[in-house]
C-alpha cells in the first residue's frame, strides 16, 4: 500500500510538471482580454508614475496587488509578457502541489486541465495566485495565526477568497460548536478567519490612505438595488457551469441515481435553463463561436441537472458536507453581484475533490474525460495566442506606418498603446461596411482555418 502511494505521488508530481512546462511554453504570447491592465500597474509601481497609476485604476477594479507582486520580476527580467504570467502559473502549480497529498493523481488531472484553471494559470490574471494562496491556508497544518495571515494574503490579491475561506472556517467552527456544546473561541478555525478578516480590513485602511481608494475605485462602485430574480438567475448560471465543467459524473449519475429523482431534476432544470440570461460573464469565451444557442441551452439543462444530483449525494456524506456548504454559500452570495465564468475558479478544487473522493468514476469514463480536457485546452490556448497576435500585428503595423488608429474591438487586448486614438476615422472592426477602405487585416486562424478577422478600415468619405 505505501508503495502504491508513492507511485501515486511521483504520478502527481510528473503530471504538474507537465503543467508547468507546457504553460511555460506559450508565457510569452501577447496579451489578451485585459492582461495589460496589470503591466501598467507593475509599471506604475517601478516607476512610480501617478499617470500610469491613474489608468491601472481606471481599468481594473481588483487591488493593485497582483501588480505589486509581479513588479519584482519585472525587476528582475525585464518587460516581457511572461513577466506579468509567472505569479499566475505559480499559483495553478502551488494549488496542484497542494493537491498531491489526496495520492489521486486523476485530481491533478481533472483540476489542472479544467478550462478555467488551465487557461487562467497562462494569464496575468489576480486568481490563480489568490486560490493558491488560498489552499495554502486550508491546508497548513501550522498554527491558527499562520493560516490566519495566508487568509489575509490570498484576500488582499484577489477579494472572492475570503468568500471562500471565511465560509469554510465558519462552518468547520459552527460545526466544532455544535458537536462539543460549548463556545470553542479558542478554535483554530475560528481564529484563523478572525486573523484573515483582521488583515483584510487592515489592507482596506492602509489601500485608503495610499491611493485614496476604498476597496474598489469609485467606478467600480456602482450600487445596484437587490432583485431577488436575478440573484436566482445568476446561481443557475454557476450551477450550470459548474457542473457543464465537470460533466464526467454523467455516466455515474445515470447508474447510480433513481428515475423518479432523473426526471424531477430535469424537470426543474428545463424551464429555468430557457428562462437563463447571462448577466455578466457567464459565456464560453473562445468556444462561443463554435456553440450554437441549441447546444448551449443543452449544455445548461444538463449542466444543472449534473450540479443538482451531485449536490443530493455530497450533501449525503458527512465529508463532504461542509466543503458543499462552502462552494454553495460561495454561489449564492457572488450571485448578488455581476457575475463572471472565472470566479469558479476559487471552488473548482473542492468540487473536484468531491467526485474523486465520493464518486467512484469509471476507468473509461476518466481517460475520455481527460482526452476531451486536452482536446478544448488546445483548441481555446491556440486561439487565444492566435488571437492576442493578430492583435499585436495590427498594433506593429499601425506603429510602422505612423498611423494613429482607434483600437476599438481589440483594445482589450493591447490596451493604450503609442498610436492609439479614440477618436481616430481609421478603426479595427470584425465586419467591414460596404463603404469601409480596408487598409490592414489579420486572421485569427487554428490548423489554417479561420475562426475571425480583424480589419483595420478607414470609411471611404473620410479624409
Amino acid at each position: 500500500m505505501l508503495n502504491n502511494d508513492h507511485y501515486k505521488k511521483y504520478i502527481s508530481y510528473y503530471l504538474i510538471l507537465l503543467f508547468l512546462l507546457l504553460h511555460l511554453s506559450y508565457l510569452n504570447s501577447p496579451f489578451v482580454n485585459y492582461e495589460w491592465a496589470y503591466r501598467i500597474g507593475s509599471q506604475a509601481i517601478v516607476k512610480s508614475n501617478n499617470n500610469l497609476l491613474t489608468l491601472y485604476f481606471k481599468n481594473q477594479a481588483n487591488p493593485i496587488t497582483y501588480s505589486f507582486l509581479s513588479s519584482l520580476p519585472l525587476l528582475l527580467f525585464g518587460d516581457h509578457y511572461a513577466t506579468y504570467r509567472i505569479f499566475s502559473l505559480v499559483g495553478g502549480t502551488l494549488l496542484l502541489i497542494l493537491l498531491v497529498r489526496h495520492r489521486k493523481p486523476f485530481l491533478i488531472l481533472i483540476v489542472g486541465l479544467n478550462p478555467l484553471i488551465w487557461i487562467y494559470s497562462g494569464r496575468a490574471y489576480a486568481e490563480m495566485i489568490s486560490v493558491g494562496m488560498m489552499m495554502l491556508a486550508l491546508v497548513t497544518s501550522r498554527n491558527s495565526f499562520f493560516k490566519g495571515i495566508l487568509g489575509a494574503f490570498a484576500a488582499v490579491i484577489k477579494y472572492h477568497s475570503i468568500v471562500v475561506i471565511g465560509s469554510y472556517w465558519g462552518l468547520r467552527w459552527f460545526n466544532n460548536l455544535i458537536k462539543n456544546k460549548t463556545k470553542a473561541w479558542k478554535d483554530k478555525n475560528f481564529l484563523a478567519g478572525a486573523v484573515s478578516i483582521c488583515g483584510l480590513i487592515a489592507f482596506f485602511l492602509i489601500y485608503y490612505k495610499e491611493f485614496g481608494i476604498w476597496i474598489t475605485p469609485d467606478q467600480f462602485q456602482k450600487i445596484h438595488s437587490f432583485n431577488y430574480l436575478n440573484a436566482f438567475n445568476n446561481s443557475f448560471s454557476y450551477g450550470f457551469y459548474l457542473g457543464g465543467m465537470f460533466f464526467l459524473t454523467i455516466p455515474y449519475l445515470l447508474l447510480n441515481t433513481t428515475w423518479r429523482w432523473q426526471l424531477a431534476v430535469i424537470m426543474i432544470s428545463i424551464p429555468l435553463a430557457i428562462l437563463n440570461q447571462n448577466k455578466g460573464e457567464m459565456d464560453f469565451g473562445s468556444f462561443n463561436q463554435l456553440l450554437g444557442e441549441d447546444i448551449i441551452l443543452l449544455i445548461k439543462i444538463i449542466g444543472f441537472w449534473n450540479f443538482l444530483l451531485c449536490c443530493k449525494i455530497f450533501w449525503n456524506d458527512d465529508k463532504s458536507r461542509i466543503l458543499l456548504l462552502t462552494v454553495l454559500l460561495y454561489m449564492v452570495l457572488l450571485s448578488m453581484t455581476k457575475p463572471a465564468q472565472r470566479y469558479l475558479i476559487f471552488v473548482i478544487p473542492f468540487w473536484a475533490i468531491m467526485i474523486c473522493l465520493r464518486l467512484e468514476i469509471r476507468r473509461v469514463v476518466q481517460v475520455g474525460y481527460v482526452f476531451i480536457l486536452c482536446g478544448l485546452n488546445l483548441f481555446a490556448t491556440i486561439y487565444q495566442v492566435q488571437n492576442a497576435r493578430a492583435s499585436s500585428e495590427i498594433v506593429v503595423w499601425s506603429q510602422s506606418k505612423d498611423i494613429q488608429i482607434n483600437s476599438a474591438v481589440i483594445y482589450p487586448h493591447v490596451g493604450i498603446f503609442s498610436h492609439h486614438d479614440p477618436k481616430s476615422k481609421i478603426t479595427v472592426t470584425m465586419y467591414p461596411k460596404s463603404n469601409d477602405k480596408i487598409l490592414f487585416s489579420r486572421a485569427v486562424k487554428i490548423i489554417n482555418y479561420p475562426l475571425r478577422e480583424y480589419f483595420v478600415v478607414q470609411p471611404i468619405d473620410s479624409s
